[in-house]
Parts: structure tokens; C-alpha cells; sequence
């Protein structure tokens, strides 16, 4: 065999070993056949023979009586050529993936609670970030392939985040706290600066200039104010009625009202979860799981009930009373519960 024809070999068992990596992680037992069910069309595809070659006598022992069962297909795959490889690791959904600058990294978000990064030419896992307590729903690379960004939040409204890693490391640099689930990011060209947006609508801007330590905000307020900037978000946004300028609403009546979005928030997301119960349940395990989703819906109905209870029939000794203006504010869609 000469070096073109060994290299052509190689090129092959490597290009077949890449597409069957996902098979033969979880069952290494059954690389011969994965390999020969590939490796045997190859010649038609190169115009030789110096494949068949090398897998022939293994086939003839493989095929002789009392060797050990193996599948063999007589029928070539019909499948995309374009399919390189299949990564596996998460334990979840994966949501969203993104390529780094140079195209050498990829990263994923997962329901695993964890963002990802893969070897993008042979498909090895580098490294596992699993700082988010709840699913996590996007990510990005800044453009200097540096460092990269999760969005995350799920059905328990505990983590509606977006955070910053470094790409070495896996050591985290900073994150931001929002309203809703955070369901994309997004880095402007410069780095400098990363747009997020959330369940509710929100679009949040931030300056990323003094993330540079591992002491991270846990709420708004703790936010740093050098690494942040937020661009006068309002909970609920002032409007000019007949001319005059509206009045604000009380604390307490805007404090009822953001609830009620997280509520709906939460409400939307276990909905969505009902078609894709975990995979690694059984039968008996799904029907359990499903029963305790629509348990938690029918407490949330009740929890928007109270919330609306309270918004049309506020305590007297609070200065709740809101303004005609005010009731403008509230919308139809916010007024209509959920059913």
C-alpha cells in the first residue's frame, strides 16, 4: 500500500469514527460493526479498493461460524453527508449553541443547568460550566473568543440571570439579575457591551467595563454600578393622559403587578414543559412527573387569582386607591387570568 492509498484509509476510519462517536461512547462493544457498515461504500465514493483491503480479513473472520453476532447491513444509510458528528454530555434539552471567533470552540446551553464547551474539530468536551441553578436557555461568545454568555431562567423563576464566564477557566466574571426568564444575549462588536432580553419584553443593555472579579451581584441592587448600566427600566412605564403627565403607581400596587408577571412567567414555562417531559424517565415516572407540572399550574392560577384580588380590592390602610389613568394602565391582556 502506498502513502496516498494509507491516507486515504485513514481519512476514512477517521471521517466514520467522527460520525459514530455518539454511538460508541455508550456502546464501545459494537465498534466493529458501526465501522464496517460505513467503510464498506467508501471505495465506491474514493474509485478504490485499498479500504476493502484493509477490512477484509477482518470481515471474513467476523462472518465465520461461531463468531460473535453482529448487525450487518446489506442497504447503504440514507442520511445527510453533511452530518459530521454527534456530541453528547448533557443530561437535558440542549437549547441553543454558538461557535467561537476563530470557529476552534463550540458552546451549548442545556435544562442541564450547564453551558459547554466542545473541541469543535473532534468533538472532546473541554469544559463544563455548572454555575446556573436552573435551566439555561442561550449563549454566546464575546468577539474577542474570551469570554462567553448564558441566559438563564426556568419554570422556578430562581434564576433569571445572564452571566459571564471566562472561556479558559470556566470561571465566572460577573451576571446580572432580570425580571423574567432571560431568553437570549447578544455582544455588540466592540465586547464592551451585551444586550439580554427576558420573557416579559424586557431588553436589557449592559456596560460589562469592571467585570473583572468573582464578586458577583445578587440582586439589582448589588449590581456593580461601574459594570452595569441599566437604561431606566420601569416596571411600569409612564404615559401622558389628556396632556398630563400620568401619576406613578404606588409601591405596593407595582410590587402586586410585578408578581403577577412573574407568575405568568412561571405559567408559561410549565406549559411549554408539559410536551417535553425528561427523557430519562419511565413510563410510570412521566405520568408522576406530569401530575406535579399541573399541580404547580393550578397554584399559580390561584396565586394570579389572589394577586388580582387584591390589585381591584386594595386595604384600606394603604394608599393603594389607583387613578382612572391608573386603570388605563392596566392592560386587557393583564386583566384576563389565567385560565
Amino acid at each position: 500500500m502506498n502513502r496516498t492509498e494509507k491516507k486515504t484509509v485513514l481519512e476514512a476510519f477517521g471521517k466514520t469514527l467522527r460520525q459514530e462517536l455518539h454511538n460508541l461512547r455508550e456502546r464501545p462493544e459494537i465498534l466493529w460493526q458501526q465501522l464496517y457498515n460505513r467503510l464498506q461504500w467508501v471505495d465506491d465514493e474514493e474509485g478504490d479498493r485499498s479500504v476493502s483491503q484493509v477490512i477484509a480479513s477482518e470481515f471474513k473472520k467476523r462472518t465465520s461460524p461461531g463468531g460473535r453476532p453482529w448487525l450487518h447491513l446489506k442497504t447503504r444509510l440514507r442520511e445527510s453527508t453533511s452530518l459530521r458528528m454527534v456530541l453528547k454530555g448533557h443530561t437535558g434539552r440542549t437549547w441553543s449553541c454558538a461557535f467561537s471567533p476563530d470557529g476552534q470552540t463550540l458552546a451549548s446551553a442545556s435544562d442541564d443547568k450547564t453551558v459547554r464547551l466542545w473541541d469543535a474539530d473532534t468533538g472532546r468536551e473541554l469544559l463544563t460550566i455548572d454555575g446556573h441553578t436552573d435551566r439555561v436557555n442561550y449563549c454566546c461568545f464575546s468577539p474577542d473568543g474570551k469570554k462567553v454568555a448564558s441566559a438563564g431562567g426556568g419554570p422556578s423563576g430562581k434564576d433569571n440571570t445572564i452571566r459571564f464566564w471566562e472561556v479558559q477557566t470556566g470561571k465566572p466574571i460577573g451576571l446580572y439579575p432580570c425580571l423574567g426568564n432571560v431568553l437570549c444575549c447578544s455582544f455588540s462588536p466592540s465586547g464592551n457591551i451585551c444586550a439580554c432580553g427576558d420573557l416579559g419584553g424586557n431588553l436589557y443593555i449592559l456596560r460589562l467595563v469592571g467585570f473583572n472579579s468573582t464578586s458577583l451581584a445578587q440582586d439589582k441592587e448589588a449590581a456593580p454600578k461601574a459594570a452595569v448600566e441599566e437604561p431606566g427600566e420601569k416596571d411600569v412605564p409612564e404615559k401622558k393622559a389628556g396632556g398630563k403627565k400620568q401619576e406613578k403607581l404606588s409601591e405596593s400596587r407595582k410590587e402586586l403587578l410585578l408578581k403577577d408577571y412573574k407568575v405568568r412567567y412561571q405559567y408559561t414555562r410549565l406549559l411549554e414543559d408539559l410536551d417535553y417531559p425528561p427523557s430519562d424517565l419511565n413510563g410510570e415516572e412521566r405520568e408522576s412527573w406530569r401530575k406535579e407540572q399541573l399541580k404547580k399550574i393550578e397554584e399559580l392560577k390561584a396565586k394570579e387569582k389572589r394577586i388580582w384580588e387584591a390589585l381591584e380590592h386594595p386595604r384600606t390602610d394603604q394608599p393603594t386607591q389607583a387613578s382612572s389613568t391608573q386603570e388605563e394602565e392596566i392592560s386587557s391582556e393583564q386583566r384576563t387570568t389565567i385560565t
